[in-house]
């Protein structure tokens, strides 16, 4: 099912089993809707329970209307449910309600149709779910026991193939002169068996309720829901309860082998797993600490973008072989000879490009400001340190890809823009290659958040910028900062590479769960949240609970898969 539903049993004191619960094959992507399977209410107020959520946290409120087609038999506890961006993981409960109406009219046959509504066009959907239901009248009586018996049969009469049973008790009103014996039998034993076949009363027991238990049996067919009869047949020597059939009752199995959809065919190629890291942490704010590199082999990345590489304990070979593995290229940019000059200094602020296919281009670019005098924009040298380091990489397929690692000004980071992208564009041309970027670009919140990059022209002209296209965690949450409050990560690509992106598969989060725009990997956020009973951690070895928030953690990883298509 969609990992976050819940599963609601449909309670009823009439039935011995349970039903079995199943997202419906109806609802568009987007949307979990877990239901059971055997829909009713009754008369007597039994409520038929479903729970809906989302699969990604709405940019407005999303509005569920449910209607039913007679509200005679049958109507919603809430008329409207709403979900939004902070509670959208979580399961809302809907109810439809039997109601009463003292007459004698059978058993009815209504619709509930849930409609959703949004300001968000993901959710804008209409109808989404549509189930029939029947009403179980209790103002009809079953047929009287034959005299000298009493015989306890409860409405509705059916079972399921998942294992649901129905109850009948027998007891007989008085001593019988000699033993009585009920036998039951089936129509159709393939979908419904008794258990036992046979009851024996004796004068000493005659009074004591015995049970009789029809099971539903399955049969792994889409055969749909079946109608087959028990029998009851009571024979004894005394002539008072030798009455030959004594009672036939028909009763419903309910399927539980739903036709499949078959998969959607996937698209073949190879994946590539690209990340943008700001995640150094510790005492010198390095990768030397175990939360750092946890986080890294936890994200299995296959093109990393990382900021503030340093390590201290090893060699950066040694740091690539342990993280990644020995297969894996890497490019370190280089600590200007205003710091100590050496390669680890520890106020460095180098940018570098980690990949597992081959490197063969590395360069610099410095960074630089525009600045306007008299109108007229000029540029200018930038800080110390912060190279805008790139590589230009051998993925699969019949194009290069030219990765950037930036890590851009606390203040000025929007005066980088256009020297920035102008050596983008430049180096571009000489291979036509796709273009990547990665990094801190210190984009804060409020006036100094993500506005700098959705409304530069330079960026876009360049790569995908799209509003409400971010990579976020299991809460929805799009910041990338350790505290979680400001967008400052991005990992852009061109807009020819864009077409080639895919959902983000990580966890336990696949297939219609996977992250449609990229993921912000947080330790904390995978330790609070939960598959069932297991907690999300557990798929991510060897991260714990407190990596992402280990002393000077720097910021989360930002991840974006995308698919090369084999030629």
């Amino acid at each position: 099912m969609r990992k976050y539903a819940f599963l609601l049993l449909l309670a009823s004191t009439l039935f011995a089993g349970c039903t079995e619960e199943k997202p419906n094959p109806q609802v568009e992507s987007g949307f979990t809707i877990t239901y059971p399977d055997v829909a009713y209410t009754t008369e007597a107020g039994g409520a038929y329970e479903l729970s809906i959520s989302l699969k990604s946290a709405p940019l407005a409120d999303v509005v569920f209307t449910i209607t039913t087609s007679d509200s005679n038999e049958g109507l919603p506890e809430q008329s409207t449910v709403i979900i939004n961006s902070q509670d959208y993981n979580t399961p809302h409960l809907i109810r439809i309600i039997g109601q009463d109406d003292d007459i004698q009219d059978g058993n009815k046959t209504y619709l509930v149709t849930v409609t959703a509504a949004s300001a968000d066009p993901a959710y804008n959907h209409g109808t989404l779910l549509s189930v029939s239901l029947v009403n179980y009248d209790n103002d009809t009586a079953p047929d009287p026991a034959p005299a000298g018996f009493i015989i306890n049969r409860p409405e509705p009469a059916f079972t399921t193939e998942a294992g649901g049973s129905y109850e009948i008790s027998f007891a007989l009103e008085t001593a019988p002169a000699g033993d009585v014996t009920l036998t039951v039998e089936t129509s159709d034993a393939s979908e419904g068996q008794p258990q036992p076949s046979a009851l024996t009363f004796t004068a000493a027991n005659y009074n004591v309720p015995q049970t009789v238990r029809i099971v539903g049996q399955d049969d792994h067919d889409v055969d749909g829901d079946v109608a087959y009869q028990i029998d009851v047949k009571a024979t004894g020597t005394d002539p008072a309860y030798h009455r030959g059939l004594l009672l036939s009752l028909q009763l419903i199995n309910y399927d539980n082998d739903k036709p499949t959809q078959p998969d959607p065919e996937k698209p073949q190629g190879t994946k590539i797993r690209l990340m943008t890291a700001n995640a150094s942490s510790g005492s010198k704010e390095s990768y030397d600490t175990s939360a750092s590199q946890n986080i890294l082999k936890a994200t299995q990345a296959d093109i990393v973008m990382i900021q503030e590489f340093k390590v201290f304990n090893q060699s950066f070979r040694e740091f690539v072989d342990t993280v990644y593995g020995p297969e894996f290229y890497y490019y370190r940019g280089t600590v200007t000879p205003e710091f100590s000059g050496t390669d680890t200094d520890s106020g460095a602020k180098p940018n570098g490009i980690i990949s597992r296919y081959e490197i063969i281009q590395t360069g610099e670019w410095k960074p630089q400001y525009q600045k306007t005098q008299n109108g007229n924009p000029y540029y200018v040298d930038a800080y110390k340190d912060r190279q805008w380091t790139w590589a230009v990489i051998d993925i699969p397929g019949d194009r290069d890809l030219l990765a950037v690692s930036v890590h851009l000004h606390t203040d000025k980071h929007a005066t980088e823009y256009n020297p920035l992208m102008e050596k983008i564009a430049e180096k571009q041309k000489e291979g036509n290659y796709y273009v990547v970027i990665g990094g801190d670009f210190n984009t804060k919140e409020g006036v100094d958040g993500r506005e700098t990059v959705l409304e530069s022209k330079p960026i876009n002209n360049i790569f995908h910028v799209k509003s409400g296209e971010w990579p976020e965690d299991q809460k929805g949450n799009a910041n990338t900062n350790a505290k979680r409050g400001s967008p400052l990560d991005w990992l852009l690509m061109s807009k020819d590479l864009q077409t080639l992106e895919i959902p983000v598969e990580i966890g336990a989060h696949t297939g219609s769960d996977a992250y449609p725009h990229g993921h912000v990997f947080d330790t904390r956020v995978y330790a609070e949240t939960y598959m069932g009973s297991q907690s999300e951690l557990s798929y991510i070895p060897p991260c714990e609970p407190k990596d992402s928030g280990y002393t000077n953690m720097q910021h989360m990883p930002v991840i974006r898969d995308i698919l090369i298509p084999n030629k």
